[in-house]
């Protein structure tokens, strides 16, 4: 027996759901909570705890798989480090403009823009360098700097998983650099222009932000076209599959069915005579036997039937 209820109770079920549905969807934007981890809102320097600390013009920033931040720190030429409770320090840069490597504060950099980290902890960081010689540095979790390569006035500065780096250049390219130090162009033909297209058939014109997500494909901020411009892989050409051999085929090995071999027919004649010569041998030897069997028995009967003289 089915149960019936009442219409007012189903539209009562079905608000509800509709509610319920809403607000799962449509999340309220004064969830959002905006707090400041670190910096005074004064320019300046200073290594501190929260808004103990200041900066002067940051620029890149970038995190990594422990949640701390680094900070591409322009006009105080640093790289700073924020702990997850918002203890800033520096962990790379005397403070003065400059392009020399080393370890911590031993190494210089000139007006750093952008920063990236990889998920080894290694930061890339693009140095804009005040005579037009930009470089990325690389920085190892311990705060030994290297420089990795120029390429020109650069801004953004992203990594993928498998540690190439994708930055744009001062001549409307996109480059893509692998972790064996191998430089290439990825997008753009060096003219300034909004073309799409295939590799260097696509034009940009001053890109400065760039990401990468996890499947490959680059985001680019085209500054000066006011677009976002996104870049996909190609992807690999899928291998020819190798021809199949087909396995010889196995002679009948009576019943079994796993025999050897079936013999050519030279092989078969070889055979038939050895066997010919054996039967025609077994034939010999036995007739040969019968002979001398019969002349045996017959010598033995005649001294046998002869007397002995008295």
């Amino acid at each position: 027996m089915t149960k019936t209820y009442p219409l007012c109770a189903c539209l009562l079920i079905a608000m509800f759901g509709l509610a319920c549905f809403q607000s799962a969807v449509f999340a309220q934007p004064s969830a959002v909570i905006v707090t400041t981890l670190a910096g005074s809102g004064t320019d300046g320097y200073g290594d501190g705890a929260g808004t103990g600390a200041s900066f002067n013009w940051p620029t890149g920033v970038a995190v990594d798989s422990s949640f701390n931040v680094y900070v591409a720190d322009s006009d105080n030429h640093k790289i700073r480090k924020i702990t997850p409770g918002g203890a800033v320090a520096t962990l790379a840069g005397s403070g003065s403009s400059g392009s020399a490597d080393g370890t911590g504060t031993l190494a210089s950099f000139s007006y750093p823009k952008g920063v990236a980290a990889d998920t080894g902890g290694n930061l890339y960081v693009t140095d804009n360098e005040v005579d037009n010689n930009a470089k990325i540095r690389k920085i190892t979790p311990e705060g030994v700097v290297t420089t990795l390569e120029s390429a020109g006035i650069s801004i953004g500065v992203a990594v993928d998983g498998i540690g190439n780096l994708y930055v744009n250049s001062s001549n409307n390219k996109i480059l893509k650099i692998t972790s064996e130090g191998d430089v290439t162009t990825l997008a753009g033909s060096g003219s300034n222009g909004s073309a799409n297209g295939v590799g260097t058939l696509a034009s940009f014109s001053y890109p400065k932000g760039v990401a990468v997500d996890i499947a490959g494909n680059v985001y680019v901020a085209d500054t000066n076209n006011s677009k976002i411009r996104k870049i996909t892989p190609t992807p690999s050409p899928s291998p020819s599959p190798s021809p199949t051999v087909a396995p010889p085929a196995a002679a009948s090995g009576g019943s079994g069915g796993g025999g050897s071999p079936a013999p050519s027919r030279a092989g078969q004649s070889q055979v038939s005579r050895k066997k010919g010569k054996s039967s025609s041998a077994k034939k010999s030897n036995s007739g040969s036997s019968k002979k001398s069997a019969a002349s045996k028995s017959s010598g033995g009967k005649k001294s046998g039937g002869k007397k002995k003289k008295k």
